[in-house]
């Protein structure tokens, strides 16, 4: 997986995927008209069959933690000695000037540190904990923040707005590793304390976002919609049974004006839904599009013209890609013209992403194998030269004031 970054009139951070994976695809076959509620749930334990539950990963780790040490016994090979390990990554790769390549990335933000006043960019890794990048000159640095992490697969993560040592990680790459639920710190990554989500945790978590205020706090996962409205102290499952059994909650989009309207997409039967009181109700707002049985179901609102969606959905093997366009919220979407083909060798499941421009609702990125760019919202697609091909996650970046 790889990204680079592109100095344009805001900074566009392309997030790639370095491998394939057919498992939630033949999840994707046994899926029919007949498959029952049963059915759905076997299906999603085949998904994950070569893991653990998410409750039993933290029972191994509590057994593991009461095990003697190595240097307490009679252990004299010169790395069992070694009593702590330090990452030294993620390393740039040059392949030209300009251009860095990075490993599979699920989740990426950049944070206005109210401490420091600095702009800094944090990246989630599929397997490898969650990392800050600042510059050094003109040289990005990475501190790893997750040393501790029990479980290193990132799927999400969210900063407190006003604090930047507390952080949240929601864990498990939804259709490669398992997580075992959601996390916090309140030392910048030190220590990390599982947080308990009332029941059965989650294999892997896609979404997390603050709501009105960081009291507020909503969850997408591969088992349905979670809030908490007591920041993060209990936790409970909100929406329509459909959005816990028939797939992943893959996408979640929270209108940056009015944060009490959030928008699902998620693949499979679920389809795009709609909610106007902080996730208490949704609506769904499929408009026929879950009739396609999407491998994949992206979504994004636009910051500057909320009133406008996008959405994307693939075949049910994966390899076509159409697209949606809504102005009213989700109410009516309409079909946009066939775009370049952007998936194809059965990929969406593995590598779908959309982003909105800050500034310009017209002016979209949809990334696949490949990456497309419309700036005359949608009625014409161009592809872009992106790197590597399989790109996971699309993102703006605020250039410095005055560029």
């Amino acid at each position: 997986m790889r990204f680079r970054v592109h100095s344009t009139s805001l900074l566009l951070v392309l997030i790639a995927s370095l491998f394939c994976s057919s498992t939630v695809m033949r999840a994707q076959e046994l899926l029919t008209p007949q498959t029952d509620k049963q059915k759905r749930h076997e299906i999603r334990d085949r998904i994950w069959e070569r893991g653990i539950e998410p409750n039993q990963y933290l029972d191994l780790l509590d057994g593991i933690s009461r095990m003697p040490d190595e240097n307490d016994g009679k252990g004299h090979g010169a790395l069992m000695r070694v009593t702590q390990w330090e990452g030294i990554g993620p390393l740039a790769i040059a392949q030209k000037p300009g251009n860095n390549w990075h490993g599979r990335m699920k989740a990426i933000r950049f944070y206005p540190n109210p401490v420091t006043g600095n702009n800094e960019m944090y990246l989630g890794a599929s397997s490898g904990g969650i990392w800050l990048g600042n510059f050094a000159g003109l040289v990005r640095v990475w501190t790893p923040l997750s040393n501790s992490l029990p479980n290193q697969a990132v799927g999400a993560f969210l900063i407190d707005s006003l604090n930047p040592n507390v952080i949240w990680v929601g864990t498990g790459d939804w259709n490669r590793y398992a997580g075992s639920g959601l996390y916090k710190t309140t030392d910048r990554g030190e220590t990390w304390t599982n947080v308990s989500l009332g029941g059965y945790a989650p294999r892997a978590v896609t979404g997390l976002e603050y709501g009105t205020s960081t009291s507020t706090m909503y969850m997408t996962t591969d088992y349905g919609f979670y809030r908490s409205t007591n920041a993060g102290a209990t936790w409970t499952t909100q929406g329509p049974t459909d959005m816990r059994i028939n797939g992943t909650l893959e996408r979640m989009s929270v209108d940056p004006t009015d944060r009490t309207k959030i928008y699902i997409a998620g693949q499979s039967r679920i389809g795009f839904y709609r909610s106007v009181d902080a996730g208490a109700t949704f609506r769904e707002i499929d408009d026929g599009m879950r009739s396609l049985r999407p491998a994949s179901a992206i979504i994004a609102v636009s910051p500057s013209s909320p009133n406008i969606l996008y959405a994307a959905v693939s075949s049910r093997d994966g390899n076509v890609g159409k697209l949606y366009k809504s102005t009213n919220r989700g109410d009516r979407w309409d079909s946009l013209p066939d775009p370049p083909e952007y998936l194809h060798s059965n990929q969406a499941g593995n590598d779908h992403a959309i982003a909105i421009s800050p500034t310009d609702p017209n002016r979209v990125y949809i990334g696949g194998v490949g990456l497309m760019l419309t700036t005359d919202g949608g009625t014409t697609w161009t592809m872009r030269d992106a790197g590597h091909s399989d790109i996971t996650q699309l993102a703006f970046a605020p250039l410095p004031s005055g560029q």
